[in-house]
């Protein structure tokens, strides 16, 4: 039985694409009937974070040698969307604003880059900023925007000491970003992360729609 199965895992068709942002190239095959549950999270789950630990699964399983917890959310749902083209079909409805769109997979667009910077908090104080990974998100009680935009804070830097964030435990982290002043909040907003962004035309008006967790809103 397990030679069987080790054939057709062999003979499965396999595709290729380069993820828009890490450049990385990537072998997958279309989904299988072992995706439909994580599917069925991702498409209509309400939890983003249940939706986001649910995709990382469906990403091993269809993936050949990458580790999807090391990609930013974008190229995750870029290359979730690549293997829904592979598997079902190029077109998919979404519900934007309580609209039902339909649009192509293969129009949607990229923006931005991979983000390093850095923000002075005090003459003593600065972050060192950098896009997320799907590892940091998942380490996020939840994927409120305020955390979101706080999990992109990679090093802190006090009197000229660094500090990793990953090597700290979730408690003293969140203890810390709790106590950093509220104007941090809105530099971070100011900084433009990568983002997958498509047009949508509502009642004859045209709009751009981007941002985190765009794509866990599919029908």
């Amino acid at each position: 039985m397990k030679d069987l199965i080790k054939n057709i895992q062999s003979s499965l068709p396999t595709y290729d694409v380069v993820l828009p942002f890490s450049k990385e190239e990537i072998t997958f095959t279309p989904f299988k009937v072992k995706d439909s549950k994580n599917l069925s999270i991702i498409l209509q789950e309400d939890n983003k974070k249940l939706a986001l630990k649910a995709l990382v699964d469906l990403l091993k399983n269809c993936c050949i040698k990458v580790n999807p917890l090391e990609l930013c959310l974008a190229d995750a749902e870029y290359l979730f969307l690549m293997i829904r083209s592979k598997s079902v079909e190029e077109n998919i409805n979404l519900i934007v604003n309580n609209n039902s769109i339909k649009i192509n997979i293969y129009d949607i667009k990229t923006k931005n880059d991979y983000v390093k910077s850095e923000i002075t908090v005090s003459p003593k104080l600065s972050l060192k900023i950098e896009t997320p990974k799907l590892k940091h998100l998942l380490q996020l009680n939840d994927l409120s925007k305020k955390n979101l935009l706080l999990s992109s804070i990679k090093e802190i830097v006090v009197n000229k000491e660094v500090y990793e964030v990953d090597k700290f435990i979730p408690k003293e982290i969140s203890e810390f970003l709790e106590n950093l002043p509220l104007n941090v909040l809105s530099q971070l907003e100011k900084i433009e992360h990568p983002e997958l962004q498509f047009s949508i035309k509502v009642n004859d008006e045209e709009s751009e729609v981007s941002g985190f967790l765009s794509f866990f809103i599919l029908r």
